[in-house]
């Protein structure tokens, strides 16, 4: 697909002005804005962004005692007269660069970003009343912190993100590392460190994400992306080598200039890409640091809100830019011509992962995840009719499959019976404590019934236009591929979201603070098959709350006694038929709630499906009314 890679100018180049008739999606401009016209002209679709230099600093505006609003008003006055009123052919500006406030245990840090936060939503909406839009943030490599169990400074700076995605603005980071690009992203750096071993940033390797490139996959997995606010584009507003990296003996972290010596000392056996270790004496570090960033852009273009990747820098007005320049060398001609070829590329598909995401369950053959007992496991109740759950007292409907799977037509098993919006909530993978599942059911439920489960596949499955997938700590099911990617291929259209929990308290303050996803109504007409179809067949039990149990409590009562079976809970009649498996149960809890013959309208409905009917008089009878069904 078309390159991600775009320059980051100081002063006009010619450089510059081939990438962009090489066709870069994007240019940003800092304080010389005559080339804006020309590269127009160009590209009419070119987004150009701009920075202007400013003689107010952010701390000063913070220090001054102002409101953010009145802050981000003053900001944007004295930008707009030195900048945007003379420049009009720039229509998306940048603010402060590389703001910073501590980290979140620094006192008053927290506070002081969510200020931030809200001066930059205000910039955001001063300047959309001026026909013009805004790229937030724009923060160092390596800040804000974040990570799995670490939100703090996001969650502060969140206003910002909001009016980006209400004011159609981005998000602006820098991403730098050194000796290589890819420096710390996933677990490169694992024995590729001389007496060190495996230097890794707090909290480990990250699979395909990153501490230094790459990290902003950290920033929309784990802060945005639960929140909705996953499509918010992305501009890296400066990328290259810099001083951020290193971490072993006599290794260097500095700009690409400063690192020619130190790559002519290293054979790239380890390199993720083949050009060091094969040029043999033909190596050009120009070339090398070329080839660096093609890896970068091959990561970038996996990622669709990625709107493009400003290379630090083309020209320089400052001996302290000197280091970084990239104007006139073999790098900026080699990528240019390499944008231009990836012009008439197709787009980026994920690749077919080698193995289903790890668990550390015994899983049924052919499900991704889900740790189910198989078909000789399931025990009909005595007799094969009505059973008494031993001590109880109350009553289980049990009978046998309403139309034998055999019959059921193999073009129509499990479609749905109209289309709707289903809502998935995946709990960890090797999740063996149903308290994580009682507690995911009393917050969620409280809200909005949706299916709860164990399982990848149960998760995407369905011939519906509407299908969302909310995970549970998705970096538990391994990085081979990442359980986003592992749906993309396996169940395309599915929508993916995550969210990131330390507890069982944690999860429901998590849910209970942030709105489940309700997608818009779906389309009347489902899909073209096989969307939806399963990716290998697994059997599923359902157990249904009835729309009277009102109490979470009820569905709690079930996670704790069906967890160790990977049993789905919900209270959607169609999610206990829908997807064309062989065998899928149901026992739907307290029936006679849905006001008719529920056991007929899923042999209508949904046919093959094994139906039982169950009588409950409050919460505690589950677990002894359920038991005869786990053995």
């Amino acid at each position: 697909m078309p390159s991600k890679l775009c320059p980051h100018s100081l002063v006009p180049t010619s450089d510059a002005r081939a990438w962009v008739q090489a066709g870069c999606p994007l240019v940003k401009l800092v304080n010389d804005f005559g080339p804006a016209n020309e590269y127009l002209s160009i590209n009419p679709r070119l987004i150009v962004t701009g920075r202007g230099y400013t003689d107010l600093t952010l701390l000063e505006q913070y220090q001054s005692g102002d409101p953010p609003e009145e802050a981000a008003r003053k900001f944007v006055v004295e930008q707009s007269a030195r900048y945007y009123s003379r420049n009009p052919q720039v229509k998306i500006w940048e603010g402060h660069n590389e703001p910073s406030f501590g980290g979140p245990d620094d006192p008053g840090a927290v506070a002081k970003m969510s200020w931030y936060g809200h001066y930059e939503a205000e910039r955001l909406n001063l300047l959309e009343q001026m026909g013009l839009r805004g790229v937030v943030g724009n923060f160092s490599t390596v800040y804000p912190e974040i990570g799995a169990n670490e939100l703090r400074m996001w969650n502060a700076f969140m206003p910002a993100i909001e009016a980006a995605k209400r004011h159609r603005g981005f998000l602006g980071l820098h991403e730098y590392a050194a000796p290589w690009l890819w420096w710390y992203a996933g677990d490169y750096q694992k024995s590729n460190c001389p007496g060190q071993g495996n230097p890794a940033f707090p909290g480990g390797f990250l699979g395909d994400m990153g501490w230094l490139t790459l990290r902003y996959r950290q920033v929309y997995r784990y802060a945005l992306a639960p929140r909705g606010l996953g499509d918010v584009p992305l501009v890296i507003t400066e990328c290259g080598n810099d001083k951020a990296g290193g971490g072993c003996p006599e290794m260097p972290a500095a700009p690409w200039r400063e690192l020619t010596n130190y790559w002519g000392s290293w054979d790239g056996s380890t390199d993720p890409i083949d050009y060091w270790r094969t040029a043999g004496d033909n190596r050009d570090p120009e070339r090398y640091y070329a080839e660096q960033f093609i890896w970068y852009d091959r990561e970038l273009q996996k990622d669709p809100f990625v709107a493009g990747a400003t290379v630090f820098t083309f020209g320089s007005n400052d001996p302290t830019w000197d280091p970084f320049n990239v104007a006139g060398t073999r790098f900026a001609a080699y990528l240019a011509e390499y944008i231009r070829r990836t012009q008439s590329e197709p787009a980026v598909t994920t690749a077919a992962p080698t193995t289903t995401p790890v668990v550390s369950v015994p899983a049924v053959s052919g499900d991704a995840g889900a740790a189910t007992t198989t078909d000789a496991d399931f025990a009909t109740p005595p007799d094969g009719g009505t059973a008494t759950a031993a001590d109880s007292g109350v009553e289980v409907a049990g009978r046998v499959a309403v139309s034998p799977a055999s019959a059921v037509s193999a073009t129509s098993r499990g479609l749905p019976r109209v289309q709707y919006a289903r809502v998935y909530l995946l709990m960890p993978a090797g999740l063996t404590d149903p308290t994580w599942v009682s507690a995911a059911a009393v917050a969620i439920f409280s809200k909005r019934r949706v299916t709860i489960g164990g399982s990848a596949d149960d998760a995407g499955v369905g011939n519906l236009n509407s299908r969302t997938v909310i995970a549970v700590n998705p970096e538990t099911w391994g990085a081979t591929p990442p359980l986003h990617d592992w749906f993309a291929q396996n169940y395309p259209g599915a929508i993916f979201t995550s969210i990131h929990a330390t507890s069982p308290g944690d999860l429901v303050r998590i849910l209970l603070t942030t709105a489940p996803p309700k997608p818009a109504p779906p389309p009347a007409t489902a899909p073209m098959p096989p969307v939806g179809q399963p990716r290998a067949q697994y059997p599923r039990t359902h157990v249904l709350i009835s729309p009277k149990m009102t109490d979470p409590n009820w569905a709690a009562s079930v996670a704790n006694s069906t967890w160790s079976h990977r049993y789905t809970i919900g209270g959607s009649a169609d999610d206990g038929g829908i997807g064309d498996l062989d065998s899928r149960r149901v026992i739907a809890l307290n029936p006679d709630d849905w006001g008719g013959d529920l056991e007929a309208w899923y042999a209508e409905n949904y046919p093959g499906v094994e139906y039982y009917g169950v009588r409950a008089a409050s919460p505690a009878d589950v677990p002894r009314l359920l038991a005869p069904f786990l053995k």
